[in-house]
């Protein structure tokens, strides 16, 4: 099994970036990635109050897949899914699903 780090984060992807890595059909790969923060809410004092420098919503990637031609559908088997050790919900006035009830920046972790 392949493993492509957090260390590969972008914040989009370009068909001109390189890949992380190259792999051949029935190839099993393992994908860190951070939460839509980059792991920079912590406790419920980090607010949403300014954008994040690099971005929001980190990607791993990409991954090139050896005999893929453009236009080709590709089958993707999620083996598992492990959730890290703490989540966050933050809202704020206007933005996101509880926008409508926010009044002020707020963080729950």
């Amino acid at each position: 099994m392949y493993l492509i780090s957090r260390d590969h984060i972008r914040y989009a992807h370009d068909k001109t970036d390189p890949p992380a890595l190259s792999i051949d059909t029935g190839d099993c790969v393992r994908l860190e990635t951070y939460d839509a923060r980059t792991g920079t809410i912590r406790a419920d004092t980090d607010l949403l109050d300014h954008p994040h420098p690099e971005g929001a919503n980190p990607i791993t990637g990409p991954i090139f897949v050896k005999g893929a031609e453009p236009g080709d559908s590709l089958q993707v088997h999620i083996l598992g899914i492990t959730l890290a050790d703490q989540g966050f919900l933050a809202v704020k006035k206007n933005v996101g699903l509880l926008a409508h009830r926010a009044d002020q920046y707020a963080t729950k972790v």
